[in-house]
């Protein structure tokens, strides 16, 4: 499509395609990765393409034309004119494959298995948490111990200061623990859902 006059001709031949096809899909054919459009209506995607393209000879006609943001406009109006073409001209969804039951028994079980071992991990970080916040408590009374002595040599004053340290160090060791926490519960609730 180096011209206009190809992509006219090439956009009114996919609509005209598209209006012989069923004019509204079961579903959504298309991967959400390819086409931001959730709609069943054939012609709305191949509409995407169309805009797609309008915005690579927007970014092409300014000093931009060479940017990664022009270069990845164009793989991906070439995957959505790929994937366009066998929808329309296959008369079938693009990634439309039969799954044997032996494959989708052999999916659960990796599902299954998956969401056992991020369950397991969750566990021992929730053990890990619970450690490391009785670990902070202790250091914490420490600091106040500290903190509460009415004379203050350079021996007390060195180990409030250690203790600090201590108090800090647990603190971060307790947040890298419930970062963990949280990005296993994602997990299980993506593979969940």
């Amino acid at each position: 499509m180096n011209n206009s006059q190809e992509s006219v001709v090439l956009f009114n031949q996919l609509y005209a395609k598209a209006e012989e096809a069923a004019t509204e899909l079961a579903r959504p054919w298309f991967d959400k990765s390819l086409f931001s459009c959730r709609s069943t209506i054939i012609s709305d995607y191949v509409k995407e393409a169309e805009n797609t393209w309008q915005r690579c000879q927007q970014l092409s006609q300014t000093s931009a034309g060479n940017s990664a943001q022009h270069n990845w406009l164009i793989a991906r109006l070439e995957q959505q004119l790929n994937t366009l073409v066998q929808a329309l001209y296959r008369s079938k969804p693009p990634q439309a494959r039969s799954v044997t039951k032996a494959q989708l028994h052999a999916q659960q079980e990796k599902l299954t298995t998956d969401l056992l071992g991020l369950y397991q991990q969750l566990k021992t970080y929730k053990e890990y948490e619970v450690r490391l916040g009785d670990n902070l408590r202790v250091v914490q009374q420490q600091l106040t111990l500290h903190s509460q002595s009415n004379t203050t040599t350079i021996k007390q004053a060195n180990e409030q200061q250690a203790t600090q340290q201590q108090v800090l160090v647990a603190q971060q060791r307790l947040q890298r623990c419930q970062k963990a926490i949280t990005a296993v519960e994602r997990a299980i609730a993506k593979l969940e859902s």
